[in-house]
C-alpha cells in the first residue's frame, strides 16, 4: 500500500514538473513485514506488542518511501537528468545525521543519504534538477517559485 501510494505520488510530481519518465516502484521487503506479523501474531497480550505498531511501522513505511525515492532519482539520473538530493538535520540531532547534512548531486551520494533510525526527524529533499523540491518522506513540494519568497 506504502509502495503504491508512493509510485502514484512520484508519478504526480514527475508529470507536475514536465518529467516524461514513469515513476519507479520500490521493491517490497516480505521479510521484514512477516517479521512484523509474526510477531504481533505470537503475542498473547495486544499489550505486549502494541509498541511495535508505532515506530517501527513508521519507520517501515518511510524506508518504502525512501527505496523508491532511491530508484526514481537512479533512473532519471540514467535518463540524463541531473537529480540532487538535499539533506537537512533536524535541530539537536544526533551526530551521525548531522555528518549527512549537504547537498549531493546525483550519482555521488553517500550510501546513507536516505537512511534513517529511530526517530530521526531530519529532512531529505529531492530536486529533480530544474528547481522544484520534494521532501522525500512527506512528499511535500516547492516550485521554483515557492522557494524564491
Amino acid at each position: 500500500m506504502v509502495a503504491e501510494a508512493a509510485r502514484q505520488v512520484q508519478q504526480a510530481l514527475n508529470e507536475a514538473v514536465g518529467i516524461g519518465l514513469r515513476a519507479q516502484t520500490s521493491s517490497l521487503d516480505n521479510d521484514r513485514i512477516d517479521g512484523i506479523l509474526n510477531r504481533i501474531s505470537a503475542a498473547d497480550q495486544y499489550d505486549d506488542v502494541a509498541w511495535i505498531l508505532d515506530e517501527p511501522v513508521r519507520l517501515f513505511s518511510l524506508v518504502v518511501v525512501d527505496d523508491a525515492l532511491k530508484r526514481n532519482v537512479e533512473f532519471q539520473g540514467k535518463a540524463g537528468m541531473k537529480p540532487r538530493i538535499i539533506r537537512r538535520a533536524e535541530r539537536g540531532c544526533c551526530k551521525w545525521c548531522r555528518n549527512l547534512e549537504g547537498t549531493y548531486d546525483y550519482p555521488d551520494l553517500p550510501g546513507d543519504v536516505y537512511r534513517r533510525h529511530n526517530n530521526c526527524r531530519c529532512t531529505v529533499e529531492y530536486d529533480p534538477g530544474d528547481g522544484s523540491r520534494q521532501n522525500v518522506w512527506t512528499k511535500n513540494g516547492k516550485t521554483r517559485m515557492k522557494m524564491i519568497k
